[in-house]
């Protein structure tokens, strides 16, 4: 009976949308068919050097800035209406984790470094088969796996936050099945939109384990949701996770998950208002982190949620939105238990606190926390302080408007936009660097030599940006964006000088899709 739960419990985060394509369909006989959706993207930034401690040591950016590059090959083969076969590669991939080039974290090992680091020639990510059959939907093999708004699974294809661009993709190898669970029992409209799905999963790569690195995580998920066209989602998923590390070490946790979305036209259509909602809790334990209280491992209490607002008035081409943001801290790392919760990191709400000052802060306590000098062996855990970019430990808020000029006159202008938001950003616990608060004496201490408990302003954060997109034929796009990003740092990022991660961030992308 334990065993028959946990594969109806199957697959987390299994019921995003399928792929699509923009492609030409290439007809194969009278039954097969052949797409081909591919994306081709190059980014150019150039960040300030920034303060990472009291004593100033930096983060060494190089004034020639860095690059990103990379082309996605998806391919989908489709034999009749019921059976179909998916495909993705990454090709000629460059990158690196922290957005920077120095070496700080770069003793740690992390899932997720893989997938950036470098020069990568060849990436392959997916490869599954999907059979529509009369008693539901079977999906098997190597898949992307995304819930909600994507805070704790997010597959790393589409933008989820308003200034950031997602970097790697959570892949499982999977068997789910997706079954219409009110159709034997009514023909009403619910049949077509109530849904239940369970399977299995063994992670390949995500940011907690890498199977070709020996990280062997199992999770099983049960999903009850209903979906009515683009206009309303809403449901829920349960998760069950068992995962050994290389090094021995376990984590053994369960994800309890709520995501709501609606969209609506008022006014005759001159007002559009947009709904979002993704709560999640993580309970259970792990082995990863050990202290003198929690000496055979720690428990797991934490939780997550974002919420989004928008106004639309599509006719004038603007837009205004709202987001609200929460992490759970950890004020007291000596118990046994962790609260600490941290986004998937491809969820990103703006360019730099999360991603870039945070990562290379956080990043760099770790190494000091470690370094052989201080302390003659690291304890259990010390790999687990880098943020790798994380969302983690905070309460935001980001409103934002976007203006869309040519919207409704200049056909080949109709997609520039210009947007501007301002996050607003203060920590949900103490910002505690570990080699600072074992100096002051067990007092929580941030990286800056300054008190944790009056420090928690992380500061505001201005992005702009301006993104042209034009659609040359109906399969093929070109898409500029140019970004600036100023943060302004808080108490919890400066030190007692007012020295401290203050950064100007300009970015250039170059999009094509075909």
């Amino acid at each position: 009976m334990r065993l028959l739960f946990v594969f109806l419990v199957g697959a987390l985060c299994f019921v995003g949308k399928l792929p699509t394509s923009q492609a030409v369909p290439i007809k194969i006989g009278e039954s097969m068919r052949l797409d081909i959706d591919g994306q081709y993207r190059f980014f150019y930034d150039f960040m300030n050097d920034f303060p990472l401690d009291e004593l100033g040591k930096t983060v060494g950016n190089p004034e020639s800035g860095r690059v990103h590059n990379r082309l996605r090959l998806s391919p989908a083969f489709h034999i009749g209406k019921t059976f179909s076969i998916f495909g993705q590669i990454d090709v000629v991939k460059f990158d690196n984790l922290y957005g920077i080039t120095t070496d700080i974290g770069s003793k740690f090992f992390s899932p997720i470094r893989s997938q950036v680091e470098g020069f990568i020639p060849v990436d392959p990510r997916h490869l599954w088969v999907q059979w529509i059959s009369p008693v539901g939907v079977f999906r098997l093999g190597q898949q992307p796996s995304h819930w909600g708004l994507g805070i704790v699974a997010n597959n790393g294809q589409t933008q989820t936050g308003e200034f950031a661009a997602p970097r790697y993709g959570d892949i499982v190898e999977r068997l789910i099945w997706v079954i219409p669970i009110a159709r034997p029992f009514t023909n009403l409209p619910i049949s077509k939109r109530l849904f239940l799905a369970a399977g299995f999963d063994i992670v390949f790569r995500d940011e907690f384990a890498e199977l070709v690195k020996g990280d062997l995580a199992f999770q099983g998920a049960f999903s009850l949701f209903y979906r009515q066209k683009k206009d309303i989602f809403a449901g829920i998923y349960v998760a069950i996770r068992s995962q050994q590390d290389q090094n021995g070490s376990r984590i053994d946790a369960q994800a309890y998950d709520l995501f709501v979305k609606t969209s609506g036209l008022f006014a005759k259509g001159q007002v559009a208002l947009d709904l979002a909602f993704e709560g999640a809790v993580i309970t259970g334990s792990t082995t990863r982190i050990l202290n003198d209280q929690g000496k055979e491992g720690l428990r797991i209490e934490s939780m997550g949620a974002v919420g989004r607002l928008a106004l639309r008035l599509p006719k004038a081409g603007i837009r205004v939105g709202l987001e609200l943001g929460f992490a759970s801290g950890d004020n007291n790392t000596d118990d046994n238990v962790s609260r600490l919760f941290r986004f998937d990191p491809d969820y990103q709400p703006s360019m730099i606190l999360f991603q870039r000052a945070l990562s290379a802060i956080s990043a760099h306590g770790a190494d000091r926390a470690a370094e052989p000098t201080r302390t003659g062996f690291p304890a259990r855990g010390t790999d687990q302080i880098p943020s790798l970019g994380r969302v983690g430990n905070v309460f935001y808020l980001q409103p934002v408007i976007a203006y869309r000029p040519f919207a409704n006159f200049v056909q080949a202008l109709k997609k520039t936009e210009l947007k501007v938001g301002m996050l607003f950003a203060r920590a949900a616990a103490d910002l505690i660097d570990p080699f600072s608060t074992f100096r002051a004496g067990g007092v929580n201490t941030t990286s800056y030599g300054r008190s944790a408990a009056t420090a928690q302003d992380l500061g505001m954060e201005l992005n702009i940006s301006l993104a042209f997109q034009y659609d040359i034929w109906k399969t093929v796009s070109v898409k500029l964006v140019l970004l600036y990003g100023h943060l302004f740092a808080g108490a919890g990022l400066t030190g007692a000088n007012g020295k401290g991660a203050a950064i100007d961030m300009f970015q250039a992308r170059f999009v094509t899709r075909f």
